[in-house]
């Protein structure tokens, strides 16, 4: 058995802040621009920040919840991954695999089963998920992995994800998924380092189906399974993920408003606060 410290309280690191994803390298978001003069949208006088910030405060982000601007504010703060006086941190990520397992094997409800995670779906196993957590937990400055830290945010997944079972209870197939896919038109590749790269371009999205005819539910799924790819991408894991946006000409009314403000919520917290 390897050696186990105990770590001091301390603020969250400029790492820690980086990290919307459980790997361990940053995540970087790059976005692109192409401005224009007639284009009202993309106008930032007073009027059109007052007007998104009454919608990002008067906007429920579920009903009788709390507004789109106090859950977003939530949702990041979650995200620092705060280090506490007396996390479990170990040298390997043999040891804290080894660790990760023994804590799981205490829990008893079926939420601890993953039972809607898409691991077979994407060839992956409990292991996969759970070295993921483990490599976002892992400071290079020290050569250590936080457990409790990576377990925290574990916790936070598996309550997310349960939170959600009635709509992620059927199989994440391609077929299934198509639609979503269809309209979303993601796709990944990988940078000359390892590093994922999630192309988000706005110009490739149909706007008008995801708004109009697209069941949030078969969004959400696809956001979901895509997440996981990213998540238990090997790859990412170590060298982390970049994300790049093109923006179309899109402003920021069209920007914060195009995706239905529940839906948004809800991934922000699962893609960023978890």
């Amino acid at each position: 058995c390897g050696e186990i410290t105990m770590a001091e309280e301390v603020s969250p690191s400029e790492d820690d802040k980086a990290s919307e994803t459980p790997t361990d390298a940053s995540t970087t978001t790059t976005t692109t621009s192409r401005e224009t003069e007639n284009d009202e949208d993309t106008k930032t006088d007073p009027e059109t920040m007052a007007n998104l910030t009454k919608f990002l405060h008067e906007t429920k982000a579920e009903p009788g919840g709390k507004s789109l601007w106090g859950m977003t504010l939530e949702t990041f703060g979650m995200a620092d991954g705060k280090i506490k006086k007396g996390d479990i941190l170990v040298k390997t990520l043999e040891e804290a695999m080894s660790l990760m397992r023994a804590r799981i094997a205490e829990e008893k409800e079926e939420k601890w089963t993953f039972p809607v995670t898409p691991l077979k779906e994407l060839g992956s196993t409990v292991d996969d998920l759970l070295e993921s957590f483990c490599h976002w937990a892992h400071k290079k400055e020290e050569d250590s992995f936080n457990v409790s830290k990576a377990f925290r945010r574990l916790e936070a997944y598996v309550d997310w994800m349960d939170q959600h079972k009635t709509e992620l209870a059927e199989p994440m197939t391609p077929e299934a998924l198509k639609p979503a896919a269809d309209a979303w038109n993601f796709f990944m590749t990988h940078g000359k380092d390892g590093d994922l790269v999630w192309w988000f371009d706005l110009a490739a999205i149909d706007r008008a189906i995801v708004k109009q005819e697209l069941p949030l539910t078969d969004s959400l799924r696809y956001f979901v399974f895509t997440s996981h790819a990213v998540v238990l991408d090997k790859k990412a894991q170590k060298a982390g993920m970049v994300m790049m946006e093109g923006l179309d000409r899109v402003g920021m009314i069209e920007m914060f408003t195009f995706m239905p403000p529940d839906l948004s919520a809800k991934l922000d917290r699962l893609t960023i606060g978890i």
